[in-house]
């Protein structure tokens, strides 16, 4: 999860209108172009929100995940929610080259389009502006409103004896991921570990935040 450190003149907007709340935005994509020649994408996502007519503040990247086109990332952010500001969110879709970003495309909804949707989970189409706005696939982003909480729950897990999927000649490369179940039933990823060095244990797979 990424927060978002506001500047001052936003902050004196927050306390003179009071009536925000702070939410979580998930993000996925669906049928992402594959813009790879012998393998598929590698996408990462990177977020910009606008409030009013300000100018657009870029609030971080997603992780990468590798050859998937449908991708749901687990990286999280925080904003707050003001109900009578315009808040626009920005979304741009890179394939990871390396240390070439690849721009796949974007996608651009309103906070209140996303609170006002069924569930709160709000689709759009990812557009290239720079190849004749051609649809290049579909924005997912959901909305959980967050309950403030000064409780830090630390856990540590570890795999024992975990089977080989890798045959004779390799061990597996096990790691974990981490859901929480949404209001309505579903399942949303908040956390994936590092990748453990041989099939017999996992490590550091500490999570403080689901």
């Amino acid at each position: 999860m990424q927060g978002f450190g506001y500047s001052n003149q936003y902050a004196e907007t927050i306390n003179r209108m009071g009536d925000c709340h702070q939410i979580e935005l998930f993000i996925s994509c669906r049928s992402l172009k594959d813009v790879d020649t012998f393998s598929k994408s590698d996408p990462r996502a990177r977020i910009h929100l606008q409030n009013g007519n300000s100018r657009w503040v870029t609030l971080g990247d997603t992780e990468t995940i590798e050859n998937n086109l449908n991708p749901n990332f687990s990286t999280t952010f925080r904003i707050d929610y003001l109900f009578e500001v315009n808040q626009a969110i920005r979304i741009e879709i890179f394939d990871v080259d390396k240390d070439k970003l690849n721009f796949i495309g974007e996608g651009v909804l309103t906070v209140a389009t996303i609170m006002g949707s069924r569930q709160q989970c709000a689709l759009s189409d990812i557009r290239n502006p720079k190849a004749q706005n051609k649809v290049t696939g579909k924005l997912i982003v959901r909305a959980e409103e967050v309950s403030i909480s000064r409780d830090v729950l630390t856990m540590q897990f570890y795999g024992l004896k975990l089977e080989n999927k890798e045959g004779w000649f390799s061990k597996s490369d096990p790691f974990l991921n981490f859901y929480r179940k949404a209001e309505d039933g579903s399942w949303l990823k908040t956390h994936t570990t590092e990748v453990g060095l041989c099939a017999s244990e996992i490590k550091n797979a500490a999570c403080s935040s689901i």
